[in-house]
């Protein structure tokens, strides 16, 4: 039988939910990212650029390498190039600027005649964004050494203080010639920096302190976040759409096993049912006695094999099933309502010995028959 999974109005809104937040965490992976695939692709045009370029007989002389390799100094982005041997050693470097927010770096094997000889190594700096915060610094230092010249230290931290208001700033200080801190601010937003930025403050030839100032990514650190708490809301949209698919396919089962069961009611005949209404209230007035389904068999005049499959398909439950739940029923009604011992319980509902009715009991109430005892007495006694 087909199971009918059509989706409410709430599935189709959290599975919606679930693909939006999915979709921004893709976008955000995306974007964390862009500026190290920007670099790296940098990287690789800049060492095809290097490898093509060199000779067969380059890579044996390390003064004609390295001349090679400054000529790609003057690219802002270099913070270093190296060619290594297939040992590891440097056989000729160059090292630019390391003041770089990002960076990303790639190594690619040199061959010649078909054979590894060697690497080349490349780091690169994200110089795009070095210079808009070295330009928020260079003008935050010309301000700056205006008030330091006047002396103006409300003026001064009244400045510092806007420049803070940007969040990409965290600290910012001010030393005088003696080394001693005249201004120092901090914007407690941020938790970490990736950027130091210093240069003395002069005016007119004298040397009036030392502007410092560390700097944070970030636009880097809201993709992050971004990224993690998308993620975290796809994941949640996700389970609570798998949980509302499980209860519904859950239901639908029911529903199934329902309209199976009420299709094998109705395939019995009239009078097979009034014999298995006629054997349930035989065992409803005399379960507490040794019934047998040979017995109830015989005494509803059926085959015994056709008995039991028909008191199943009709009751959904087997006969002796049937029959231990009544008994424990009323166990569990005299364990709770009188004193009499469990043993003598067990035999008067019909059990032959203690340990099947135990067995019994735990399997149909989840607990033991001496819980149940010992919870009663202690329900009586604070009462």
């Amino acid at each position: 039988m087909k199971v009918n999974l059509k989706l409410s109005a709430a599935h189709i809104i959290i599975s919606t939910s679930f693909i939006i937040a999915s979709v921004a965490f893709i976008v955000s992976l995306h974007n964390f990212n862009k500026d190290s695939r920007k670099l790296k692709a940098m990287g690789e045009n800049i060492a095809s650029t290097i490898l093509s370029n060199a000779g067969d007989g380059i890579f044996e002389n390390p003064g004609l390498l390295k001349e090679q390799l400054e000529v790609y100094k003057t690219i802002p982005n270099i913070i270093r190039l190296c060619v290594r041997d297939n040992a590891g050693h440097s056989l000729a470097e160059i090292e630019g600027n390391s003041d770089f927010i990002n960076s990303a770096s790639l190594e690619k094997k040199i061959y010649l005649s078909g054979k590894t000889i060697g690497s080349l190594y490349i780091l690169l700096g994200d110089a795009d964004l070095y210079k808009k915060y070295y330009s928020n610094f260079m003008i935050m230092h010309e301000i700056e050494t205006e008030y330091l010249w006047d002396y103006s230290k409300k003026n001064i931290t009244k400045s510092l203080q806007s420049f803070l208001n940007n969040k990409m700033l965290q600290n910012v200080e001010i030393t005088l010639p003696s080394g001693n801190s005249y201004v120092h601010l901090n914007n407690k937003s941020n938790d970490d920096y990736v950027l130091h930025l210093e240069k003395p403050m002069e005016k007119n030839g004298i040397f009036l302190g030392t502007l410092k100032a560390d700097y944070s990514n970030l636009e880097k650190k809201h993709t992050f976040y971004l990224t993690i708490i998308s993620a975290a809301i796809a994941i949640i949209f996700l389970l609570i759409f798998i949980i509302m698919l499980y209860k519904k396919h859950k239901l639908d089962i029911s529903n199934i096993i329902l309209k199976t069961n009420n299709i094998s009611k109705s395939n019995l005949s009239d009078a097979t049912i009034e014999k298995i209404q006629k054997a349930i209230l035989y065992i409803e007035q005399n379960y507490r006695q040794d019934i047998s389904r040979e017995g109830l068999a015989r005494y509803v005049s059926l085959n015994v094999d056709n008995f039991g499959r028909y008191f199943k398909q009709y009751t959904n439950i087997r006969i002796n099933d049937f029959i231990n739940e009544l008994r424990i029923k009323e166990a569990t009604h005299l364990i709770e309502s009188t004193d009499k011992k469990i043993i003598d319980i067990a035999y008067s509902v019909g059990f032959e010995n203690i340990g099947s009715f135990n067995r019994v009991f735990l399997k149909i109430n989840k607990f033991p028959p001496r819980n149940l005892r010992n919870r009663t007495h202690s329900c009586n006694n604070r009462v």
